[in-house]
């Protein structure tokens, strides 16, 4: 598999398979959509569980991929907005995006997530260790 994600979302050691097996996962209850260019996946998007227990059955964390040469063209737009359809149909009520990232990054993907109306509610502080780096969680 070729790289094509940032490296803070698609690490160089992860196979194909490994990405199948997570989407698989994921995708065994929620939706997912990915747009191709000429047989190519570009971009993808899923909806996986929030939190495990009953009372948050309505809600799910939302997850955008773009491929680093392909954004900033709409793509994640349409991704997100056909996800979203297709998650309002399920009567799902909240979908979270958690943006993790950090100190030394720059997280473009707060102006995305601003833009498709989302509102940040808080930051977790070094929560995550990804590629041998504390990172950040903004929700």
């Amino acid at each position: 598999m070729t790289p094509f994600l940032s490296p803070a979302c698609l690490h160089p050691k992860f196979s194909t398979f490994d990405l199948r097996v997570a989407i698989h996962v994921v995708h065994v209850v929620y939706p997912s959509t990915n747009f191709t260019y000429h047989e190519t996946v570009i971009g993808y998007a899923y909806a996986g569980r929030f939190r495990p227990r009953k009372p948050y059955e309505n809600s799910v964390e939302l997850s955008v991929y773009i491929r680093n040469d392909r954004r900033r063209q709409g793509i994640g737009h349409m991704l997100y907005n056909r996800l979203e359809e297709i998650l309002e149909s399920m009567n799902i009520r909240l979908m979270v995006a958690c943006i993790s990232y950090s100190e030394d990054e720059s997280c473009g993907n707060h102006l995305f997530h601003e833009g498709m109306g989302f509102a940040e509610s808080g930051i977790v502080r070094r929560c995550g260790v990804k590629f041998g780096k504390w990172y950040d969680l903004c929700t």
